[in-house]
Parts: C-alpha cells; structure tokens; sequence
C-alpha cells in the first residue's frame, strides 16, 4: 500500500469514510512538526532538519543523496588570518555543512524526511524509527498508518492529529494516553476504548463528555458525532477545535 492508500484506509477506520487527497490535508497535518525547510547549498533542492534553530547563514546538503568536498572542507586554516577567537570562529563557520534528509539502516521511499532509521514510507517528518506509512509526524516508533502525530511511542496503529501517547489505535485528536483505542477528543485517558471527549478516565468503554452509555446509545450518538466531524473535515481540510486548543 502506498501513501494515499495508507491515508484512505486510516480515514476509513476512524470515520467510516474518505476524506479526500492526503495532500490536501498537509498544511492542517504539518501542525505537528518541529525543524524546518531549508535548501541544499549544492543543489538548491528542498531537504528537512529536525532542529528549527540553525542560523540563517547556516550551509546543507542532502545525506540521502548529496556529499560535499570534504577535502576542500578540510583544508588548513590560514593561521596569518587568525588574529583572535573572533577570526577563528568566522574561519570555521565558513567550512560548516550540516546534513539535511538524514536516513539511516533500511529505509526506503523517504520523503522530505530528517533522522529516519529502518523505516518505509515516510513523508514530511522527524525523528522515526521502525516505522512505515506515515507523514507529518515527529518522534515516532514502531508505528504504522501515522499522520500528524508527534510523540506516540509502542506501535501506535491508524491514528490522526494525536499527541505524546503510548500504544494508541484508531484514534483522532488524542493527547497524554495510554493503551488505548477507538478514541476522539480525549485527554489523559488509560485503558480506555470507544470513547469520545474523555478526560482522565481510566479503564471505560462507552462513554462521552465523560457520561456512561450503554453501548446502543453509544453507537448511536458516535456516528452522529463523527459523521459531523468527518463531514467538516471532508468540506474544510481541517477541524476547527484540537484537543490541544480545549487543554
């Protein structure tokens, strides 16, 4: 499966329907990334570094695909010209390249992508490892089917726009979670499955705005719920309210 496929599917999943082109979705997606864009020194083509503070003035190459002169680089100082720190440090600012698109082990089909190891798949984002099918993302670990995510470690599995959780599935607009699945709108939840906007709640099933339903009412109210929210996702490429916008 490729990208678009992966993004289909994970659509599919959450909301019971598609909701258009991945790429639509980028600007609305991208929201969790850290680095930035910079430009390779030799070739002039886009690359990501996953730190935003790099000097403006600062020089990168493409580690995937680019190697600067590093004989040229590493030619001797003019010592004359070294009057004082102030010389030397101009002197060594000026044979700095730092390595953009870094991808380590067996990655593959690598995208605009920084500190990828052992990873398939990988569009726009930072900091993975052993993962596949994801975009948009930072910091991830064995995960799959990810977009917009940053921080979700221990195999998270078809999740959208959720932040720093552990084992996570199926969900959308998580934060601060653990082992949990089928979840939207929820915040600081452990154990918990088939929940929507819950809050520190540990354990439930069924449950919305943190009220106990049995499980025919849940279904019910959810796909109203999330037949409205895939509907203004589908219209606008975005959802107007995070979960970190109501923390």
């Amino acid at each position: 499966m490729d990208l678009q496929g992966a993004w289909t599917s994970t659509c599919k999943t959450i909301f019971g329907q598609e909701l258009g082109p991945l790429a639509e979705f980028e600007p609305y997606l991208k929201e969790a990334l850290i680095g930035k864009e910079v430009r390779s020194a030799f070739s002039k083509k886009p690359l990501r570094v996953t730190s935003p503070h790099f000097d403006a003035r600062a020089r990168f190459f493409d580690y995937a695909a680019e190697r600067p002169d590093y004989e040229k680089l590493n030619t001797p100082l003019d010592l004359n010209a070294l009057k004082d720190i102030d010389s030397v440090v101009g002197a060594v600012k000026e044979r700095l390249v730092y390595a953009g698109n870094k991808r380590m082990g067996q990655s593959q089909n690598v995208e605009m992508s920084d500190q990828v190891t052992d990873s398939i798949d990988i569009h726009h984002s930072a900091l993975i490892t052993r993962c596949q099918h994801v975009a948009y993302c930072t910091f991830m670990q064995d995960g799959e089917y990810c977009f917009g995510c940053t921080d979700i470690t221990n195999h998270p599995t078809s999740v959208i726009r959720c932040f720093y959780n552990h084992e996570l599935k199926r969900s959308f607009e998580c934060s601060y979670g653990v082992s949990s699945a089928d979840c939207l709108f929820c915040y600081n939840v452990e154990g918990c499955n088939d929940c929507l906007f819950t809050f520190s709640e540990k354990n439930k099933r069924h449950m919305i705005g943190n009220v106990q339903l049995t499980p025919d009412a849940y279904k019910r109210l959810k796909t109203k719920l999330v037949g409205e929210i895939a509907q203004e996702l589908a219209a606008k490429k975005r959802y107007p309210l995070s979960i970190t916008d109501m923390l």
